[in-house]
């Protein structure tokens, strides 16, 4: 009898722990289920989150780059009917057209470059879309790179000294003041960039001519405005000056 009753006590607490085990595996079972659904929506959430940034790089996704060497970012574009431009939405939302013979080419985000430049054969000089890709180039590293201080200086030295330098060569009424600085503004348009600047500041493509040429026309632009600008402040401090003096008598 007491080995019986031994027996029967191992057999209730072999099933006891049977059944104890199953709850301990449904209870992992319904934890794995639950932590599987919870999964599936933070992967749901983050799937949502993905879809709206790539719809906001969708509408601000083509690059516009310009034959004068400037660039835009655009949302959207489409060509007009008749092939000649294209129309899009600028920042404040406003519908703006631009003129293809304007564009060189079109990058979405993806880098996918559509070319727009198309050589004027008709012309003696055209430059392919290799040599016009070079020659946008130099006038692009131009407007990050060059710097002409002196440009500034001397367009108020010169714009300050014309009220005076004028009359010594005949031409006394001071509305006329405003020629000389306008004479140097263009001689140092003109002039662009010098070789020895170009290669100091990209010497593997100082040989490229269309390189060269795009950043000296670049350059030249870069001068003539600080000139034009320098001239301006000299002059007005000039004409000041020169009225000053007259009124007070020194000179006349």
């Amino acid at each position: 009898n007491q080995l019986q009753i031994r027996f029967e006590s191992k057999s209730f607490l072999s099933v006891d722990s049977v059944f104890f085990y199953k709850i301990k595996l449904y209870k992992v079972f319904i934890k794995k289920i639950f932590m599987f659904v919870k999964n599936i929506h933070f992967m749901k959430f983050i799937f949502v989150i993905f879809l709206f940034v790539i719809s906001l790089f969708a509408q601000c996704q083509y690059k516009v780059l310009l034959l004068s060497g400037d660039s835009m970012t655009i949302r959207n574009y489409k060509l007009n009917e008749t092939g000649t431009s294209i129309t899009f939405h600028a920042k404040d939302r406003e519908v703006q057209e631009l003129e293809l013979e304007n564009i060189f080419s079109i990058t979405d985000t993806l880098k996918n470059e559509q070319i727009f430049y198309k050589p004027d054969t008709i012309k003696e000089e055209y430059m392919s879309v290799a040599q016009m890709r070079s020659f946008i180039k130099g006038e692009i590293e131009a407007d990050k790179k060059f710097k002409c201080k002196w440009c500034m200086v001397g367009g108020i030295v010169t714009g300050a000294a014309s009220p005076f330098l004028l009359p010594l060569i005949g031409i006394k009424p001071i509305i006329y003041s405003p020629l000389l600085p306008a004479a140097a503004s263009s001689a140092i348009g003109f002039t662009g960039a010098s070789l020895k600047t170009i290669s100091t500041i990209n010497p593997e493509m100082v040989k490229d001519p269309y390189y060269v040429n795009g950043f000296k026309e670049r350059s030249g632009q870069i001068k003539l405005k600080a000139t034009i600008v320098g001239s301006g402040i000299g002059l007005l401090i000039g004409i000041i000056t020169a009225i000053g003096l007259q009124a007070s008598g020194v000179i006349k």
